[in-house]
C-alpha cells in the first residue's frame, strides 16, 4: 500500500505543470510576440510564424517555460528570422537556443465595408480596419480616408489606396470667396475669385480684382482663404 501511495505521488508530480516541457505552440507564441514588438511594424500588426525549428530541440523537453526572446540585430519583421531564446530548465539555468522560423506580417489596413460610388465622400461607415499583408500606398487609420472623396468607384472589401481617394473640393474654379490678408496685426478682407478648385487646407492660386493681383491662399472653408504672404 506504502508503494502504491509513493507511485501515485511521483506520478502527479511527474504530470505537474512544473514539470511539463515548453511545446511547439508555446515557442511559436512567443516568438510572434516578440516580432510584433519590432520597430517596423505599425501598431496593432500581428504575425504569422511557419516552419519554427529550434536548434536544441531537447532543450525544450526539459524548460518549464520560455524566459525571453531575442530577435538577431539588423533583421525585419518578415521573411525568414532567427532568434535567440532563453529558456527555463531547472537542472541549467540561463540555458538558450537558436530558433528560425519564416514570418509573415499582417498590418491594420482600411479596406471598403460597402460599393464606393464615384466622387462620393467616405464616411466612417463606410469602411473597416482588417489584417492585411502590407501595401505602400494602403492606409492603416480610418481617419486618414474619412471625409476624402473617392477617384474610382470602389468595390465591396477593397483596400482603400490612397491613389485613389482625394480631399473633397470645397472651393471649385471660378467661385467668388474671401481673401483673409494679414499685414501685421491688421486682418484684411478682401473679395477674390478662385483660379483653382481645392479642398479643406489645400493652396490654390486666386485673383484679386481690386489690384489684378495672382496669390496663393491655403482654403479655410467654402467662402474663405488666407492669403500666403
Amino acid at each position: 500500500m506504502k508503494n502504491l501511495i509513493t507511485l501515485i505521488v511521483l506520478t502527479t508530480l511527474t504530470a505537474s505543470p512544473a514539470f511539463a516541457q515548453v511545446s511547439q505552440d508555446q515557442l511559436t507564441e512567443a516568438m510572434a510576440e516578440s516580432v510584433e514588438s519590432h520597430p517596423e511594424l505599425v501598431p496593432g500588426s500581428r504575425i504569422q510564424l511557419s516552419h519554427v525549428r529550434a536548434a536544441s530541440p531537447g532543450l525544450l523537453a526539459r524548460a518549464q517555460r520560455v524566459q525571453r526572446v531575442e530577435i538577431a540585430k539588423g533583421q525585419g519583421p518578415t521573411g525568414l528570422i532567427t532568434a535567440r531564446v532563453w529558456l527555463d530548465v531547472p537542472s541549467d539555468p540561463g540555458v538558450w537556443t537558436w530558433v528560425r522560423a519564416r514570418s509573415r506580417a499582417l498590418v491594420p489596413t482600411v479596406v471598403t465595408l460597402r460599393e464606393i460610388e464615384r466622387g462620393a465622400t467616405l464616411t466612417r461607415g463606410d469602411v473597416e480596419i482588417v489584417h492585411k499583408a502590407p501595401h505602400p500606398r494602403a492606409h492603416s487609420n480610418p481617419a486618414d480616408v474619412v471625409g476624402k472623396r473617392a477617384r474610382r468607384k470602389l468595390r465591396t472589401g477593397e483596400v482603400v489606396l490612397a491613389s485613389w481617394i482625394d480631399v473633397a473640393p470645397l472651393v471649385q474654379r471660378g467661385d467668388h470667396i474671401q481673401a483673409a490678408i494679414k499685414r501685421g496685426s491688421i486682418n484684411i478682407s478682401a473679395p477674390a475669385i478662385a483660379m483653382q478648385r481645392g479642398g479643406s487646407g489645400e493652396v490654390i492660386r486666386l485673383k484679386i480684382p481690386t489690384t489684378g493681383r495672382v496669390v496663393q491662399g491655403r482654403i479655410l472653408s467654402a467662402k474663405q482663404v488666407e492669403v500666403l504672404q
